[in-house]
Order: C-alpha cells, then structure tokens, then sequence
C-alpha cells in the first residue's frame, strides 16, 4: 500500500463523514484532492446519496457530472430518481430513467418509483412503468407496490389484478401473504381468505404468512 492510497483513503473517510453531516461542498472539495478513481467514484456517490437524502437534488445532479465510473454513476442517477419520485418530483425523476444504462440499476430504480408513485395515487404512470420492467424479480416486486397500495385502500379487486400481473407463480406466490395480512389488519378477512387460498402449499413457511395466522387467530372470523 502506497503513502498517496493511504492519503485517498483517510481523505475519502473524511469526505464521506462531512457528506454524512450534510457539508456537501466541503466534501466535494476534499474529493477532488483523491488521485484514485474508483475511490473518487465511491465518495462521489456516498456524496450523492447524502443530498438526496436532505432533499438537494440539483446539488446532487451536479456532483454526478464528475463521477468517471459508469456503474456507481448509475447507482448515483438511481439514488436521484428513487428519492425525487418520494419527494413528488416524478417527472424530474423519469428523465433520469433514459440515462441510467445498466439493467439491474434500472429495473430497481423503476421498481422503487413503483412504490412511490402508487403511494402518491399516480397508478397510471406506476403502472406503465411496472409493465417496462425487464428483469422479473424487480417487476415482481413492483406490482406488488402496486397490490399494496390498493390492499391499505381495501381495493381487492385491484389488489388482485396487480398480483396476476406477477406471471411467474413462484414470485407472485411470495406476495400473496403480504396483501393478505394487510387486509386481515384492516379486518377485511373475507378477502384475506381469499388470497390465503391463492398461496401454493411451498409457501406456508412463508414469515408474512405466519404473522398473518396469529393475527387471523387472534381476532377471529367476520
């Protein structure tokens, strides 16, 4: 280990402690005293993640012009998207999407946005979103934002038709004890039953599922 990768590195772990403390511009500055890319890269994006999480998305739109590493640059548009999209910004956040090259980043931010879009209500930009999703598991995982946003407004048939949209029986087969739990909370068990009795025998171990046993126990049929 070299004297200047030992220097990149305290002057990273510095960087990304002032990033955390939420001085942005103190820690880009001392980012650009690091000589080693790759670790550059990796402030940059902590860097990132620390102003989209106080809400400064310009800020960090701007720092990642200088990330030179194309996965943590992703990752840093992905970290944007997802928190613009929980902040309302959907429409700043889905130009980022086109930008955003490798698969997996991708299909994870969409899947995020899923999630927040439903939340705000915007079920048709959500749901066009959810169908564009190229790797299952994350298209999965969107539909079921989609089923779970419905489920909390005791909407089952919408519930029901996010998680057929799920076409791979082992993954849909993981969301099903979710929705039912969320409507026997809200004592809708006629419509948990209903969900209960979609869920293959494989899937009884399922952790939601026994949450949702005791519960259903516990406050009874109505």
């Amino acid at each position: 280990v070299t004297m200047s990768h030992e220097k990149d590195q305290a002057t990273l772990y510095i960087a990304n402690k002032l990033a955390l403390a939420s001085y942005l511009d103190e820690s880009f500055s001392l980012l650009d005293d690091i000589s080693d890319l790759e670790m550059k890269s990796m402030g940059l994006l902590n860097l990132v993640i620390s102003a989209t999480k106080i809400g400064e998305l310009n800020a960090a739109l701007d720092f990642i012009v200088y990330i030179e590493e194309p996965d943590l640059r992703d990752k840093a548009l992905s970290a944007i998207a997802i928190e613009g999209t929980k902040m309302g910004q959907a429409e700043k956040a889905l130009q980022l999407l086109d930008v955003i090259k490798t698969p997996l980043v991708l299909a994870h931010t969409k899947a995020e946005m899923v999630h927040s879009l439903a939340t705000f209500g915007e079920y048709s930009i959500a749901k066009d979103l959810a169908k564009g999703i190229q790797i299952p598991s994350e298209k999965a995982f969107a539909y079921y934002g989609l089923a779970k946003s419905y489920a909390l407004l005791e909407e089952f048939d919408m519930a029901m038709d996010s998680l057929n949209s799920i076409t791979q029986p082992n993954l849909r087969s993981n969301y099903f004890p979710k929705i039912a739990a969320l409507f026997g909370e809200s004592k809708k068990y006629h419509y948990a039953q209903l969900l209960v009795r979609q869920i293959s025998p494989d899937t009884v171990k399922n952790l939601s599922l026994a949450e949702y046993a005791i519960q259903f126990s516990t406050h009874g049929n109505s």
